[in-house]
């Protein structure tokens, strides 16, 4: 026994030293496991308002401020290297207040400000919804996620996300929430570590009719200090409903939209917002007695081209921001078809833009510029995707108030009769769009972002009626945003 005392006390000692390693093991292993939900935030206020005179074909916007906050919850879950679930839920509260200026019969200010004109609201909105199973070199992605093809972009650009081909309606955004989302699949592979593919089968949900199917491929490739890109796609590729995207004849129209396109008949049942798809040549009442016909579709084909180029390449030990020195580009064709009367001419369907991250030396964090530049002859104005004024307006006095199309409101449309679409408008001085956007980090979960531009802002007015408010460059507005991530 008295043999055995030294092993058992030798035992015990090696216990007690290895029961505080164990622990200290198991506390190192729980710090570094990934935990079983993340979750993460952000949070913004914003205030934006014109800083010159503002287009007046809609409403008054001058001079008027305009506030804005939300947030966004960020949930990821990944049980494995494979696998990944991601939901992302917002809410966003803001105004668009119309100030006015109101006289009284003799002529004197009884106020600026029409309260009829301001609009509050707060909504709720899915911002993401995926799952994701990863490899190596690709990974799939399923449900409603978000995704952009450039790096660089700030705020004009981007144009096969954003907008429709036919018509061809252009968007900017200052760190826009919600805009470059999709919903379906999105499958990409990198074969090496300068190319990647991109691939996105989507069903239609920002313009109606909805649920038709999108195509659209991208790729990418980059070599030291240049930065290639292309893509393609195929809107309305697979139709849900084809005599509403893509009428025929004016059987198609008839059954569809319920009305004639050569009388101002309306059917009682007609779906007003699915589409009216057609140019009314009204030269020909005075041979036929009635108008000529042309129907179009909604469906199209988009290309793009973009690029960019580091210069940082050439400085060695540049301190500053990883995103400065660098110039990229974007061009594309919005709609590789021609149509007659609207669409004939594909350079009016080119936008191209150019930007640069100009060096701030570690002052801030971004500086960049970008110039834009879009030939179409029409207001680039989706007002008739949403809802609100005539289409066409005869010269009897009869107008069909279909609130879809992809006839752009001008009066180039082949009519002359367009309503409401030309006054106060030149088609020539839209051509031009600038933006200049600043970032600096304060702390680590603080970021403050300005922007002043002239692009494509659009404020909804008391009817809810997207107009771009800067008809010209010399038109501009300001923005602040304080950004807290969580």
């Amino acid at each position: 026994m008295e043999s055995a005392t030294p092993k058992i006390r030798d035992l015990g000692m090696r216990l007690r030293m290895a029961i505080p390693a164990w622990m200290l093991a198991g506390t190192a292993l729980c710090a570094s496991a990934e935990p079983l939900l993340n979750v993460s935030g952000v949070a913004w206020t914003q205030y934006q308002e014109g800083i010159t005179g503002l287009y007046q074909g809609a409403a008054n916007f001058d001079h008027n401020a305009f506030y804005g906050s939300g947030g966004l919850l960020f949930l990821k879950r990944a049980p494995s290297d494979m696998w990944e679930t991601n939901l992302s839920l917002g809410i966003a509260y803001g105004n668009s207040a119309i100030k006015r200026t109101i006289r009284n019969g003799s002529g004197l200010v009884i106020s600026k400000t029409n309260p009829n004109s301001i609009s509050l609201g707060m909504s709720a909105f899915l911002y993401e919804a995926d799952v994701v199973f990863k490899q190596p070199s690709y990974f799939l992605k399923i449900g409603k996620f978000h995704y952009n093809y450039s790096d660089y972009n700030t705020n004009l650009g981007l144009y096969l996300l954003r907008g429709p081909v036919y018509p061809g309606f252009i968007y900017s955004g200052f760190d826009e929430i919600g805009g470059l989302t999709k919903s379906g699949v999105l499958a990409s592979w990198s074969p090496t570590s300068s190319l990647r593919m991109d691939a996105i089968a989507g069903f239609e949900t920002d313009f109606k009719p909805y649920m038709d199917l999108n195509l659209s491929g991208f790729v990418t490739y980059k070599a030291g200090m240049l930065e290639l890109g292309a893509g393609v796609e195929s809107q309305r590729l697979v139709e849900s409903n084809s005599c509403v995207t893509s009428p025929k004849n004016g059987n198609d129209l008839d059954e569809c939209l319920g009305g004639d396109p050569g009388s101002s008949y309306v059917g009682p049942g007609a779906d007003l917002y699915k589409g009216a798809f057609f140019v009314i040549d009204t030269t020909a009442r005075a041979t036929t007695g009635k108008a000529d016909t042309t129907t179009f579709s909604l469906a199209g084909t988009k290309v793009m081209l973009r690029g960019a180029l580091d210069f940082k390449q050439f400085l060695s030990g540049y301190a500053g921001a990883s995103r400065d020195w660098v110039m990229y580009f974007e061009w594309a064709l919005l709609g590789v078809k021609d149509y007659p009367h609207l669409y004939e001419k594909k350079s009016q369907r080119m936008p191209v833009m150019a930007g640069m991250n100009l060096p701030t030396y570690g002052w801030l964090d971004l500086l960049s510029v970008e110039l834009e530049y879009y030939a179409s002859p029409f207001q680039n104005d989706p007002y008739k995707l949403v809802g609100a004024y005539d289409v066409f307006q005869f010269s009897d006095g009869n107008s069909i108030n279909y609130a879809m199309s992809p006839i752009p409101p001008s009066s180039q449309a082949g009519s002359g009769q367009l309503s409401k679409a030309s006054k106060d408008f030149d088609p020539a001085k839209d051509n031009w769009k600038w933006s200049v956007n600043m970032r600096k980090r304060l702390q680590e979960n603080i970021t403050v972002k300005a922007q002043v531009a002239s692009d494509h802002w659009r404020v909804p007015n008391n009817n809810f009626v997207q107009y771009e408010v800067l008809a010209n460059p010399g038109q501009y507005y300001g923005s602040l945003k304080l950004e807290y991530s969580l």
